[in-house]
Order: C-alpha cells, then structure tokens, then sequence
C-alpha cells in the first residue's frame, strides 16, 4: 500500500477541485498517509512516477459511491475529455491539450510530479460500481501560496449527482486526518455559483480575492472559519505550479 495522501484550482459547476447525511460517514481510508508538509520529500517506496503507475495498491480513499485512486497513462482519454470541456476552460483555463500525446505529457509534468514531491495530489474519481471515471479530485500544494487547497472537476454529464462533494468532503477529511494538514482552502471563479456553493457546504467561507498564476481572471478564495480574517485584495508571486490544473 502507498503512504499517499490527497486539491486544485477549485472551479465550475465541472469544475474547481455525503449527501446531506454525508457519505464521508462511509470513508474508508486505504494505507497510511504521511504528516505534511513533508518539503523535498517522495512517497514511501515509490522513486519515479513510473514506480507509482506500476503499482497495484493505487486507490487512496473510497466513499459509499466513489472510489479516489492514483492517475495512470491509461487516463489520458479521460483527461483529453474533460480538459476540454466548456466549463473547464471557461472556469480554469484552456490547457492547450488536444491530443493524447499531449494529455500523456501533461499527466506526466502537471499531475504526477505533485505524488513524488508532497505525497498526495490530484486523482481520478470513478464509479465503485464499474470503475467508470467520473471525474477528478485532489489536495494541491501551490508553489506561490502557503497553504493546501481542495479542487475537483466533473465530467458534466455527471454533474447533479453530488459526486464531487462526496469525494471532496472525504478527501479533505483524509487530509486533515491522516496527513495532518492542518489548514485547507478552496479557490473559485467568481462567477462561478455552483462552486461557490459547494465550497460554502464543505464548510469554507470567503475571505479575499487573488489573482492565481496560470489563470487569467481573479480568484475568490475561501478558507475555514477558523482561518478567516479581513480579507482584502492580493496577489501570488508569478510562476505555476506542478500539479495544479
């Protein structure tokens, strides 16, 4: 089993990175993950991205429906489909990849080297019941901003499920648990409502706007209450980060 561990640029009705009575109560966390941060360090037993796809133990967390596990080159179909989907681009970015070479290359510089430097990153949330990928999920550690946040994206002709609120509520929790964590925000468009919502019901709250590196409009970021402070206009220092869609 992997010590690995679980964000985003949090975005869309899509996009961002149980029910009421909340799957997160059927979590079941698979291997142990690692405090953070843990700076320079790699996932137990893993030295390559190419050591972590050619492991069997690749799921990290399960909810009563979904199923969070390490992204493989096998997904690069899957994130060809959805980094090409309105809501992506028009809440996130256009991540200029259009071919599945180009999908292999960012799986391989974006979403891997994310494992091999914090433990945890983005994975692929499918279907405990036939494995199909339903979208994506992580905990993200951006080079230009302190703290972890937590991001998702859906495939749309799974949105109104609730999907990405049960992986994302287990995955915070996952985070805060087993990775000691201790602090995890989230990130939105402005314009985008469905995001806004869901960051407010996994329990987030408004607190500044900042303009993101790698995104072309300002940012709503929301943080813990706990957290919260008197939030004013900001901005992260330039350069994006791996791992962060």
């Amino acid at each position: 089993m992997f010590d690995v561990a679980a964000t985003v640029f949090v975005a869309g009705p899509c996009v961002v990175i149980v029910c009421i009575a909340t799957p997160v109560s059927f979590v079941r966390l698979v291997g142990a993950g690692h405090p953070w941060p843990r700076s320079g360090a790699r996932l137990s037993g893993v030295a390559t991205p190419s050591a972590v796809m050619s492991a069997s133990a690749d799921v990290i967390l399960e909810t009563e429906r979904l199923r969070l596990r390490l992204v493989k080159e096998g997904d690069a179909d899957f994130f060809l489909e959805i980094l090409n989907e309105p809501a992506f681009i028009r809440f996130v970015a256009d991540r200029g990849v259009r071919t599945r070479a180009e999908a292999l290359d960012y799986i391989a510089n974006k979403i891997w080297p994310s494992y091999t430097e914090f433990g945890f990153g983005f994975y692929i949330t499918e279907l405990k019941t036939g494995g199909e990928p339903v979208g994506m999920c992580g905990l993200v550690k951006r080079e230009t901003l302190p703290d972890v946040d937590i991001g998702y994206s859906t495939l749309r002709k799974f949105w109104g499920r609730g999907y990405a609120f049960e992986a994302a509520a287990a995955l915070m929790k996952h985070g805060r648990e087993q990775l000691g964590i201790p602090r995890i925000n989230g990130f939105t468009a402005s314009d985008n409502v469905s995001s806004i919502k869901l960051l407010e019901k996994l329990g987030l709250r408004y607190e500044k706007t900042i303009q993101l590196p790698g995104y072309l409009s300002e940012t709503m970021m929301f943080v813990e209450p706990s957290f919260a402070t008197r939030g004013g206009a900001t901005s992260a220092s330039a350069g994006p980060t791996p791992g962060g869609l």
